[in-house]
């Protein structure tokens, strides 16, 4: 009985210590849970967090750029190659006999039409022409001065003999020899003039023979350079640095025109594309600091910037848009992207590849713009770490470059 007595005393005393144990521990955790409420809701205030993330790079597809077999494929899966290097080569006969054809037309029409420069002086068939036709209306019109002025001469001659017919020193005789002077004269000087008309008219084709011959070799010389593009274009080049990726054909493979053979993912050129809330696209601008976190690279933060914003939400550019017009209305929240530049070297993004997934936090307030040569501030986060109280403030245009303690209290 006595036993029983003591437990029964022993129960209310311990029930009554357990009472003022947990007071402490709910007013501790009111008070933690509190203070982990007030610093999330200050980090949202100045933070835009999303997961809808990707990493986005150069790559372009390489197509066929004629029909053709391919008779040789340089280039496997993976590989890495640097511009202008050889991936693929089309089987290129026929385009070397182009060529060579084109090239045989341009040398039969610069002989045609002669080469005329500092170094080389030398006349073709139409320069000859041309030449001996301007010699010859030479000839011809000096033949001609003179003719004129023997007809002006007997003209003038015949003139005065026929003023004196009422002198007595008349003589018949005279004026009928410096009549028969002044005709021979004139049909001189009406042959030679039509014969320097026609001289003319030979230079003038002669030369009309020599522009034609210009046009000419123009277009054999254009289709002489397109002989040698499309030869060119037998050789299937990678046009920028990376890695092949997608390898499609082998070597003996017939192509169409514009078939797809092969991507080329650039090593260098990558970004990151991360889809918004339009309720939250207001609050980001240009210039806005990023932490970036990969899924392969889980630990390991990457720095970027908010390089530009899409002129227009991602469902704009689908197949089928959203139309509200069509009678069935449901309201989605739009997204629009945003392209976030990486500040990181190459050598610390070199094994990022397209299509990661990635989680990014923006920092919105003014103080977290990116400064060319100054250090991002400290984070509205950062600052509640230090034990500052950082009351949540609507975004203002101030000027980035104030310390950031003086913002996080409120000054």
């Amino acid at each position: 009985m006595a036993e029983n007595s003591k437990q029964e005393t022993a129960a209310p005393t311990t029930r009554s210590k357990f009472n003022w144990l947990i007071w402490p521990v709910a007013v501790l955790g009111l008070i933690g849970a509190g203070i982990y409420s007030y610093q999330r809701y200050q980090f949202d205030a100045s933070h835009i967090v999303t997961d809808n993330a990707m990493v986005q790079g150069k790559m372009i597809k390489i197509l066929a750029p004629e029909r053709g077999w391919l008779t040789e494929v340089t280039v496997l899966d993976n590989q890495p190659v640097v511009e202008g290097d050889l991936l693929a080569q089309l089987e290129n006969r026929y385009y070397k006999l182009e060529v060579d054809r084109a090239q045989a037309n341009v040398n039969a029409l610069i002989a045609q039409k002669g080469v005329e420069s500092k170094e080389r002086q030398g006349g073709g068939l139409a320069q000859a022409k041309l030449a001996t036709a301007k010699a010859n209306l030479g000839v011809i019109q000096a033949e001609l001065a003179e003719a004129q002025s023997s007809a002006d001469a007997a003209n003038d001659k015949l003139t005065r003999i026929q003023s004196n017919q009422n002198s007595p020193a008349f003589v018949q005789a005279q004026m009928d020899m410096a009549k028969a002077t002044s005709e021979q004269a004139n049909a001189k000087l009406l042959t030679l003039q039509k014969e320097a008309y026609a001289a003319q008219q030979q230079v003038q084709e002669a030369m009309a023979n020599a522009q034609l011959l210009d046009y000419n070799l123009q277009e054999a010389k254009a289709e002489l350079a397109q002989a040698k593009v499309n030869l060119e274009s037998t050789e299937i080049k990678a046009p920028i640095s990376g890695h092949v990726a997608q390898l499609q054909v082998n070597p003996g493979t017939t192509v169409e025109q514009s078939q797809y053979l092969m991507t080329v993912v650039s090593q260098d050129e990558k970004w990151l594309v991360a889809n918004i809330k339009e309720t939250l696209f207001e609050r980001i601008d240009i210039g806005d600091l990023v932490d970036i976190t990969i899924d392969a690279f889980p630990g390991t933060t990457f720095k970027g910037v908010v390089e530009s914003l899409s002129p227009a939400a991602g469902n704009q550019f689908s197949i089928i848009p959203r139309n509200y017009a069509s009678g069935n209305f449901i309201k989605v929240e739009a997204l629009i992207p945003v392209m976030i530049r990486f500040d990181e070297t190459k050598e610390r993004i070199e094994k990022l590849v397209p299509g990661m997934s990635a989680e990014i936090t923006i920092a919105i307030e003014p103080r977290e713009k990116a400064q060319p040569g100054n250090n991002p501030k400290k984070t509205a986060a950062d600052a509640n770490t230090d034990g500052e109280t950082a009351a949540p403030q609507p975004k203002k245009k101030e000027d980035p470059a104030e310390p950031a303690a003086t913002e996080a209290n409120g000054e």
